[in-house]
């Protein structure tokens, strides 16, 4: 497209371990995720899909009233939202047994919040993701059985989140803003 005159086009590609960046393709989640999936399988977003479902005893897992308005979720402590990681990754080890459990990386979100996550969970395929979330928490596979479907319900809560969004996501974006004035003047 830039080859034909557009100087507006960028492109954002997933890191897939060994993509690169250029000065017109950002590599969203450069040195730390897989892929896109590896956003949207975020433990915070998945347990307010499990919260929206009242499913799995989600509420009880993290030691929450039922009556806990899961969008608020995101404003809790670093501490208190390390906990709730830190009990969705236990169901998740029950089915899937991490390597290195002591190998974890930090997740930073644009509202300054922050947790830990297992490091081979944010390096492992999407697909690979998604098979381990549906085995773990079979209501994932009983009312989202299409990969689209699934992501779209999380795509949802995101959205619903903000400013509760990985400060990878927004720094790729600033990154374009950045280029596209860079090479307006």
């Amino acid at each position: 497209i830039r080859k034909s005159g557009n100087q507006t086009s960028f492109g954002i590609v997933d890191w897939d371990l060994t993509n690169k960046e250029t000065d017109f393709v950002k590599v969203h989640g450069y040195n730390s995720r897989y892929s896109i999936e590896n956003f949207l399988y975020d433990p915070i977003y998945l347990s307010i899909l499990l919260m929206n479902n009242n499913a799995h005893q989600i509420f009880k897992l993290y030691d929450l009233e039922e009556t806990y308005n899961q969008y608020n979720l995101p404003n809790e402590s670093d501490e208190f939202l390390q906990k709730v990681a830190d009990n969705f990754y236990k169901v998740l080890n029950e089915k899937f047994q991490f390597k290195d459990k002591m190998e974890k990386d930090f997740i930073k979100y644009y509202n300054g919040k922050s947790i830990q996550v297992p490091r081979e969970y944010l390096r492992k395929k999407g697909h690979d993701i998604e098979v381990i979330l549906k085995e773990s928490f079979p209501l994932f596979n009983t009312k989202y059985p299409n990969e689209g479907i699934f992501q779209m319900e999380i795509t949802k809560i995101i959205a619903k989140c903000y400013p509760f969004i990985p400060l990878e996501s927004f720094e790729v974006i600033k990154k374009i803003i950045g280029s596209h004035s860079k090479a307006s003047c």
